[in-house]
Order: structure tokens, then C-alpha cells, then sequence
């Protein structure tokens, strides 16, 4: 799994030690003592049925079932299948914010020969 944003931010920031120790639970922990530093960032993509240019908070990319930890992301992925499953979380306003739903994924076809074509969703937003 690939991350961007906000959650790739985390995980560079978290201390090894504190992952040894707590595993997933230090992304949480390192997460929380960042809230003050979550910010947009601007991010474009494009595939064969999809395009979009606009800002995000968290950007996953992923081409299997389960994350690190045995996280279910995408109960129908297939890591062989030449997808890539795509995530986006786009700014969530503070008043009315609703969450995002698991529809929020959505795969997109490799070109053949070329590796993986570049990530293809239709987010939330």
C-alpha cells in the first residue's frame, strides 16, 4: 500500500520504537499529536474513466484485499488482477461532515507492458 497526504505524512513521522512497541496503534497515537498540522494537499489524476484535479487530505493506493496488519481495504481486490484500488478522502467540512463511504475506492486497469497506469478513482467527493 501506498499512502499520500495527511496519512503518509504520519508514517514517516512516527517513531520506529514507538512502532515496535505499538504497531498500529502508533499511527493513531502519531496521528492525533498532528491534528494540528493536517492541511490540503493538491493532487491530479488520470486514467481511461476517470479524471480529477483538486485537493485531498488522505490518498491510498493499494493493488491487494488487506492492508499491513490484515486490514480488509477492498474484499474483492486480487493483487494478480494488473488493478490498483484507489482511495481518496477530499477536505471534509466541519459541520455536516458526513463519512465517506466504501465506494469511495475504485480499480483501475494496468497498461500492458507498462506496469501500473496511473491511479483511476471516483472518490467521494
Amino acid at each position: 500500500m501506498a499512502t499520500g497526504g495527511f496519512a503518509a505524512e504520519i508514517t514517516v513521522e512516527t517513531c520506529p520504537e514507538l512502532k515496535r512497541a505499538l504497531h498500529g496503534a502508533a499511527y493513531l497515537i502519531a496521528g492525533l499529536t498532528h491534528l494540528s498540522e493536517l492541511r490540503l494537499v493538491k493532487a491530479r489524476f488520470s486514467g481511461p474513466e476517470f479524471s480529477r484535479d483538486g485537493e485531498l487530505l488522505v490518498l491510498g493506493i493499494w493493488n491487494g484485499r488487506q492492508a499491513g496488519g490484515g486490514h480488509v481495504l477492498s474484499p474483492e481486490a486480487l493483487a494478480d488482477d494488473g488493478l490498483l484500488e484507489v482511495g481518496i478522502l477530499p477536505d471534509v467540512p466541519a459541520v455536516n461532515a458526513r463519512p465517506c463511504s466504501t465506494d469511495c475506492s475504485t480499480r483501475a486497469r494496468s497498461r500492458s507492458g507498462a506496469g501500473r497506469s496511473p491511479p483511476v478513482s471516483r472518490g467521494c467527493s
